[in-house]
């Protein structure tokens, strides 16, 4: 073999092994850093269970570090955090603290539900339970987002999260069983279509509670919640101006008015 032939052989060989051990390299690296996401990933699973365990006993300290160090294993674990303790973050300060961060820095890692329902939570626990009616554990999430949200007087994220909730799988039937519990029989009396609107409601059967509300008041009901709900409608359907009009007309009748204050303070513009 010819002596450049030869170093041009040799050349292509070092190069291939070059590549190799690099490809190698590449590879091992990989898959060692799979092999530590994988554990850090079950590690936080054990540490969520187990603040889960304290926060059960009572020991909210302890859960609370014990959290903070499952989002510090694997950020990825602040979407298990939101949904298995919901409204308890609302008395976890380090929890809270934690998710803030993970918010900002990480924000892929959380969807945007899990982001909204880490920051209603962080409000005044009394904003946070309604109570009014449950028909559904508020384990899932975009229903006790949509009830978070309504307790705030956040009508769109509330309205969103609802529709969210009841048009994932299984929930039309879900649905179809909740108007049966709310509304077993035919309302008459314009008074009964009325609270069975507020039922709806509260629920989250947004739809079904305009109807209700539509039909107590073509039947001669009047109250400055049925007005207020009329606002509200009006405002989802993008009539700005008439919803304005009409909190401001219930906050006239009913000067105490909570959603129909909270709806004008997020519709009128802050004075400079």
């Amino acid at each position: 073999m010819p002596a450049r032939r030869l170093k041009r052989y040799i050349a292509l060989n070092l190069a291939a092994w070059c590549g190799l051990a690099l490809f190698g390299a590449l590879l091992l690296t990989g898959v060692r850093q799979y092999g530590q996401s994988v554990m850090a990933r079950h590690a936080a699973g054990r540490m969520v269970a187990d603040a889960r365990a304290a926060h059960d006993r009572g020991s909210s300290l302890d859960a609370q570090r014990t959290l903070r160090a499952a989002l510090a294993a694997d950020p990825g674990t602040g979407e298990t955090v939101v949904r298995r303790f919901g409204p308890a973050l609302s008395g976890m300060p380090l929890v809270l603290a934690g998710l803030d961060t993970l918010r900002q820095e990480h924000p892929e890692r959380l969807s945007e539900e899990a982001q909204l329902l880490s920051v209603l939570v962080a409000r005044p626990p009394d904003t946070l339970h309604p109570r009014v009616f449950t028909l559904d554990p508020p384990g899932d999430g975009s229903l006790w987002l949509g009830r978070a949200a309504l307790a705030t007087g956040d009508v769109k994220t509330a309205r969103d999260a609802f529709r969210r909730y009841w048009d994932r799988p299984g929930g039309a039937a879900a649905r179809v069983r909740a108007r049966s519990v709310l509304a077993p029989g035919p309302a008459a009396a314009p008074a009964d279509l009325y609270l069975q609107g507020r039922r709806f409601w509260f629920a989250g059967l947004w739809d079904e509670a305009f109807d209700a509300f539509a039909r107590a008041r073509d039947g001669g009901h009047q109250s400055p919640d049925l007005d207020c709900f009329a606002a509200v409608r009006a405002e989802l359907d993008g009539n700005r101006d008439a919803a304005l009009a009409a909190y401001r007309a219930v906050v006239e009748k009913a000067p105490r008015h909570r959603l129909a204050l909270l709806r004008l303070r997020a519709l009128t513009p802050a004075k400079k």
